[in-house]
């Protein structure tokens, strides 16, 4: 163990000569191997796994030349606007192909640290590398291929404008057919309501214990009939009832259905009548 705290001990002192690592421990206030020690875990993650490589080579491909792309502008320098121009057409680029084959790309030994190289080399002073790729890549392909993509971008931008314009007359189209169905299915449902109520009828009073003693009992009329015609009476009689209401019900689920049939149809109206324009 003393062998390791003498090591340990010489490693901080080295380290201590170092400013930022010096800086971050006592901000930190740990010592300057453990600063060290997570600094070169971080790295070695972004060298092998990317480990946050995509943030970082995002800020690295942004923040510096739009910062100078700014100051171009501000200062009308035309031969920094136009290589910044230049950078950001290539930069866009490379995104592009970049977000297409993500999954294969991020594969590879080293991506990120590579990609924070190469936008290096696209951008500095010294390289200007923006300028050789774009010379090279990107404007014999878009040259190439200039008519086909203006014509995508002006078909695209035609069926774009022909589908916002065809939202509105749809919606109020579907909402008058919906609201349409929905008073048909709804007057349906009155109508029956009607029909159920109109065989019910009121009471003024409460029947007396006497009134219910005697609708109990057997009823004999004049012509002398038996308790077991009454009974046959009031079976043929709730069968009739039952026959109504049944034939009520039917009457609702046909209009219901006369209701939704509408509706369809008058979708593939307006579908047609689309079609046709």
């Amino acid at each position: 163990m003393g062998g390791w705290d003498e090591v340990i001990d010489r490693t901080n002192v080295a380290l201590g000569e170092c400013g930022p690592i010096k800086g971050a421990a006592d901000a930190l206030k740990v010592q300057p191997v453990l600063v060290a020690g997570v600094a070169g875990l971080f790295t070695l993650g972004f060298v092998l796994y990317g480990l946050c490589g995509q943030l970082i080579s995002t800020a690295v491909g942004f923040a510096f030349p739009a910062f100078e792309s700014f100051k171009a502008l501000e200062s009308r320098d035309t031969e920094g606007m136009h290589f910044w121009l230049t950078y950001w057409v290539v930069f866009a680029s490379l995104a592009l192909a970049e977000n297409m084959y993500y999954y294969l790309m991020v594969w590879f030994p080293f991506y990120y640290p590579l990609k924070v190289a190469f936008l290096f080399w696209l951008f500095l002073p010294a390289t200007r590398g923006a300028d050789s790729m774009y010379r090279w890549f990107i404007q014999p392909l878009l040259q190439k291929n200039r008519k086909h993509i203006d014509t995508a971008i002006d078909r695209s931008t035609q069926e774009l404008k022909k589908s916002l314009s065809g939202i509105p007359s749809t919606m109020t189209s579907g909402a008058g057919a919906a609201v349409m169905a929905g008073a048909m299915v709804g007057a349906a449902g009155v109508a029956q309501l009607r029909r159920s109520f109109s065989g019910v009828t009121p009471r003024s009073r409460l029947p007396t214990a006497d009134e219910v003693e005697d609708d109990q009992e057997p009823r004999y009329d004049s012509s002398k009939r038996s308790w077991e015609t009454d009974a046959a009476a009031i079976q043929e009689e709730d069968a009739t009832e039952g026959q109504q209401d049944k034939e009520n019900q039917e009457n609702q689920e046909n209009q219901a259905s006369n209701a939704a049939a509408w509706l369809l149809a008058h979708q593939k109206s307006e579908a047609w009548v689309d079609h046709g324009d």
